[in-house]
């Protein structure tokens, strides 16, 4: 399910993806990807301090149920992913934080991992990755305004974690 809504004075532009998994789990569990204009529901932020091409692990505040594994930590990546996978680290480029996407699934690493926006950014040249509580006692990380590597455009998107119960 997708939405795209623009607000009605024509200045912002919304786009919503709301995705739910369940893989032979007795829990549901979701995430949601949201590219809003110039609004991230984000409180109690914080700004993770990433170059180009790194990565670090962040506690979430919550357990997250991802393919039938519990998570409570991510490793979030500037190129625009995360990953779940305890193996990870900051490696400059390498597999944790490569810059160019693969296909998935693949049996290469990163394995693991939510992709809302993978691409070449760097941080480094501007714009902040920000994380904390969203709504809904979901936990949020945000890309705002961080630059393509490649070009002087801006990528602002977020993904959300949400600790679904029950179904």
């Amino acid at each position: 399910m997708y939405e795209l809504d623009k607000d009605p004075l024509g200045a912002e532009y919304e786009f919503d993806i709301a995705v739910v998994v369940a893989a032979n789990s007795r829990y549901c569990q979701g995430y949601g990807t949201s590219r809003k204009t110039d609004v991230v529901d984000l409180w109690n932020e914080k700004i993770l301090t990433l170059g180009d091409d790194e990565g670090a692990w962040v506690d979430m505040g919550i357990w997250f149920n991802y393919y039938g594994a519990w998570y409570k930590e991510v490793f979030v990546s500037s190129n625009g992913f995360v990953v779940l996978d305890g193996r990870a680290y900051n490696d400059s480029g390498g597999k944790w934080t490569r810059p160019t996407p693969e296909t998935i699934p693949s049996t290469d690493d990163p394995n693991i991992l939510i992709a809302p926006l993978w691409r070449d950014l760097d941080p480094s040249k501007g714009g902040s990755i920000k994380y904390g509580e969203g709504p809904s006692g979901s936990f949020v990380i945000a890309w705002i305004d961080v630059p393509n590597k490649a070009n002087s455009n801006t990528q602002t998107f977020a993904v959300y974690f949400y600790p679904v119960f029950g179904g």
